[in-house]
């Protein structure tokens, strides 16, 4: 469990992001976003690796990826548009 200072930086971590795109894996962590609130919530599965950086072009997001191999070559290259 965390402590009250490390969910109060959670907390206003979430409260600043709550309003920007996010593009996350799959649908299942789309779920979990959605079912904290947040609204604009995109998958990767939806469409390609392109045709999402094409979608967002312009806007600030957050790229939420898993900790694994394939994760972080998804992040390496939405950071690179």
């Amino acid at each position: 469990m965390l402590d009250k200072d490390s969910l109060d930086k959670l907390e206003k971590l979430f409260l600043k992001i709550k309003h920007k795109t996010i593009i996350v894996e799959g649908k299942r962590d789309k779920q979990a976003l959605c079912s904290l609130g947040f609204s604009n919530v995109i998958t990767l599965n939806h469409g390609g690796l392109y045709e999402t950086a094409e979608e967002v072009s312009g806007q600030e997001v957050v790229v939420f990826t898993d900790f694994d191999h394939e994760g972080r070559l998804i992040a390496g290259k939405l950071n690179q548009f």
